[in-house]
């Protein structure tokens, strides 16, 4: 049954007029580019998208609302219109939000639901209350598909679960990340450093739904680029593909396959982008507190620190202290090679377990290596869901690793190298078993053993500071292999936005969100902070 204050969404013709103007902005240059199709390797995981009709929905799970329409559609007009902020969504005014659980759901349902946002407050500063005669909240109905808005569009808005099928903690995380403000992760403006998007493979309808764009809700350089995000589409969309067993969308770094798409969790930084904008002023009165390994003041005890799974202590200086008796701890590299295995190893490891190794060589300069010997079986799932080894070989410590199963090891033809001198790997298990592994470990100092840079390439922009130049060089041992700089900070004269190169980029004054005129009239960096909270969802009053 409807509500009566329900958030009212746009038509059907409304929709497709709205992708069809998100499409344009695919630069011909992108779309013309020769893309290489991936070879098959069909793939079957959870996903909000295994549901989804997409010609319902933007991007494949976003609804529309009328008071959004208008201002949206803006994009698409001639290049003398004025280009709202369309996309700086209103934030929730208050980090308490009152919801309701439609009776068109089942008892299971609800616990399901009730249960994901419990998780959630654990997680982050807000707090949900649950409250039928609400004027404003969120509504969960059990509709066709799984889709929510973006963002807080007024009212009763709805977040769809179809149920069973939509009512996992993943999928519900998912929807009520949209609601909260969040996109999808592959949309990110510096998203072609991280993932590569197979056109050839993708209905022209859906192209949006790949798109990179500076959508003004997050400085995407504040926090990495994330995998493993619940917001992160998988590599196989065959609702969108023109080859349902074929990839639309794989990462750069081939390690971060298994990652990509998951709906188990939230990963660390999804919550850490919630807390960064409802949470940031939590700890204004209290002295800073310099956390390690990418962890950040808890906004509930600003006396600590939130830490990045494989960490632990008050600033998070030391491993995670995880139970385990058999498994885990600090180990320091040398180099002699030395060992460690999974719990009962050579016998098969038990249920349950959870083992965290942080592994540190004495000087910065020197860097971990790491290979599998002898035995590699871990259970085969998709996305390496439940049982895995994470191997972070670097900063940034707070992104989920390159996480590995089945009997294939990943270091057959090369270990594995840290990018300075510490390394963490996790070991998880659920009910399945299997024979585990055996790890090898040392320490190698790092010599010269790299080319020269090569020269910077061409800047992806001509103004306003948005564009990105880049260089790389070869190296034989670990070592930073590419380096990227923000470049060409003279003003855009006249324009509001910037459509170029696959990217799109909304210009205040002439300069790019984050940035702002100096009295030299270019574009500099204003305060970093600001540039954050003026994204993910616009204007919090608490």
């Amino acid at each position: 049954m409807r509500h009566k204050l329900a958030a009212r969404k746009v038509s059907g013709k409304k929709l497709q007029k709205l992708k069809d103007a998100f499409n344009k902005l695919m630069s011909p240059a992108v779309l013309n580019e020769d893309r290489k199709m991936i070879e098959k390797k069909p793939r079957k995981i959870l996903s909000e998208m295994n549901f989804n009709n997409p010609d319902n929905y933007l991007m494949g799970d976003v609804d529309i609302a009328e008071s959004q329409y208008e201002d949206w559609l803006r994009i698409d007009q001639r290049p003398k219109r004025t280009i709202p902020d369309m996309f700086r969504n209103k934030g929730w005014k208050s980090r308490v939000i009152y919801y309701a659980i439609d009776s068109s759901l089942a008892l299971k349902g609800r616990r399901i639901i009730q249960k994901t946002l419990r998780i959630w407050e654990q997680k982050t500063c807000l707090k949900f209350v649950e409250n039928s005669q609400m004027d404003e909240g969120l509504l969960f109905v059990n509709e066709r598909g799984c889709s929510s808005f973006i963002g807080h569009v007024g009212g009763v808005q709805t977040i769809n679960l179809l149920f069973p099928e939509c009512t996992h903690v993943g999928v519900i995380s998912h929807l009520l990340s949209h609601a909260l403000g969040a996109w999808h992760e592959q949309n990110r403006r510096d998203s072609s450093a991280f993932v590569t998007v197979h056109l050839d493979n993708i209905t022209p309808d859906n192209y949006h739904a790949f798109l990179s764009f500076d959508d003004g809700t997050l400085d995407t350089e504040q926090l990495p680029y994330e995998y493993a995000s619940i917001m992160h589409f998988d590599p196989m969309t065959p609702a969108m593909s023109l080859d349902s067993e074929a990839f639309t969308l794989t990462p750069i770094d081939e390690t971060f396959m298994n990652v990509m798409g998951q709906r188990q969790s939230p990963s660390f930084l999804d919550y850490e982008k919630i807390n960064a904008v409802y949470c940031a002023d939590a700890c204004s009165s209290q002295p800073t507190l310099q956390c390690l390994h990418n962890g950040y003041q808890n906004f509930s005890n600003c006396s600590e620190c939130i830490c990045p799974p494989g960490f632990g202590g008050t600033q998070c200086e030391g491993v995670e202290q995880t139970g385990a008796r058999d498994c885990g701890g600090e180990l320091q590299a040398t180099a002699s090679p030395q060992y460690f295995t999974t719990p009962s190893y050579p016998n098969k490891f038990p249920r349950k377990q959870y083992c965290v190794w942080y592994i540190k060589a004495e000087r910065e300069d020197q860097r971990v290596f790491l290979k599998f010997v002898e035995t590699f079986d871990l259970p085969c799932q998709p996305n390496c869901r439940w049982s895995y080894v994470e191997v972070k070989v670097g900063e940034p410590f707070n992104r989920v690793g390159a996480r590995f199963c089945c009997k294939r090891s990943p270091t057959a033809s090369a270990p594995l190298a840290s990018a300075d001198n510490e390394m963490v790997v996790i070991f998880r298990s659920d009910i399945e078993v299997a024979d585990g592994f055996r790890a090898r470990y040392c320490m190698l100092a790092t010599e010269a053993n790299t080319h020269s840079w090569s020269a910077w390439s061409e800047c992806t922009q001509k103004c306003g500071g948005c564009g990105r130049m880049m260089r790389q060089r070869t190296c034989q041992r670990p070592c930073e292999s590419m380096e990227v700089k923000k470049c060409n900070f003279n003003r855009c004269i006249n324009s509001k936005f910037i459509i170029n190169n696959g990217e799109f980029f909304i210009l205040i004054n002439g300069c790019c969100v984050g940035l702002a005129p100096g009295s030299d009239d270019t574009c500099q960096e204003t305060n970093a902070l600001k540039s954050l909270m003026g994204g993910l969802l616009g204007s919090n009053k608490r």
